[in-house]
């Protein structure tokens, strides 16, 4: 056992697009992760996850999921058997000074992009808007918006605040659940023909979410199981490059070229996943 103190909240690690750790310099070995993190008290605050090191060691500072967060997490899983987490269907970014400046606010989230049919656009937010506040909670960053957002009920509607040019307005606006907005979105505009998966454009918010520079090709939303795809071994959050070595520009061109690919259609697919471009080839057989 070991002791220390937390000595900050709402870390961003590059974990993943939902970072919020706690940061602490009780000492965090390896073999140590899962291990809990424990308050005087004698509850858990957190789930010992990660360390800053040059040597592979403890070097002074940890990272532990807040339980919290790991609490949703283990109820969303026992109860229906994958993670649900809440949508707005914003793109967003952070307020730098001159920004702030132009949007006569003094913090605050920037939305930069409302996309069609969302949440967002439904409850009458606009781009532009600044939110200020959400669900009762001050919001100074892009980071804590994101995470309140995810940590929603699905299907609550919550007070939004926004400043739009300079006026505060709330706004209603009822959470959807991402992943079946986002399937609902692919099947509305992707048509998967023989391969079995489900693809949309990319855009700002999919870009931040799967941790890429990239606005072009699409990304996989859903790869059915048992279909040429799965076999294959494309993975939701893959993005499509690159189709026998057509470019994959958006989902009309990718419709397009899947729509022509029948049985014994060989294949290869240059996709970017995580932070490489892999290959992948296979033959379709259904």
């Amino acid at each position: 056992m070991t002791q220390g103190i937390i000595s900050a909240k709402g870390r961003v690690i590059g974990a993943g697009a939902y970072d919020d750790f706690l940061q602490t310099d009780a000492a965090i070995n390896p073999g140590n992760s899962g291990g809990p993190l424990v308050g005087l008290d004698g509850n858990v605050i957190g789930i010992n996850t990660a360390i800053s090191s040059a040597s592979g060691g403890y070097d002074g500072v940890g990272f532990a999921i807040p339980s919290n967060m790991a609490k949703k997490i283990y109820e969303d899983l026992v109860h229906g058997g994958k993670v649900i987490r809440g949508w707005l269907g914003v793109g967003i970014q952070e307020l730098t000074p001159e920004l702030a400046k132009h949007f006569k606010v003094k913090e605050g989230v920037l939305i930069s992009q409302v996309f069609k049919s969302s949440p967002a656009e439904k409850g009458g937010m606009k781009s532009g808007d600044v939110v200020i506040n959400f669900d009762g909670k001050k919001v100074g960053k892009y980071r804590e918006l994101q995470s309140l957002v995810a940590n929603t009920q699905v299907g609550k509607t919550v007070n939004v605040r926004v400043s739009r040019n300079g006026a505060e307005k709330d706004l209603k606006i009822k959470i959807f659940d991402r992943n079946k907005a986002e399937t609902q979105q692919a099947s509305e505009k992707a048509q998967s023909g023989s391969l079995g998966m489900l693809v949309v454009d990319m855009n700002e918010e999919y870009a931040r979410q799967y941790g890429t520079d990239s606005m072009t090709g699409v990304a996989v939303v859903n790869v059915e199981s048992g279909s040429v795809a799965d076999e294959a071994g494309v993975m939701k959050g893959d993005i499509i490059h690159e189709i026998n070595t057509i470019r994959i520009k958006n989902s009309e061109v990718f419709n397009s070229v899947a729509g022509k690919l029948g049985r014994g259609s060989e294949v290869v697919m240059l996709i970017e996943r995580g932070n490489a471009m892999i290959y992948l080839a296979f033959t379709v057989r259904q």
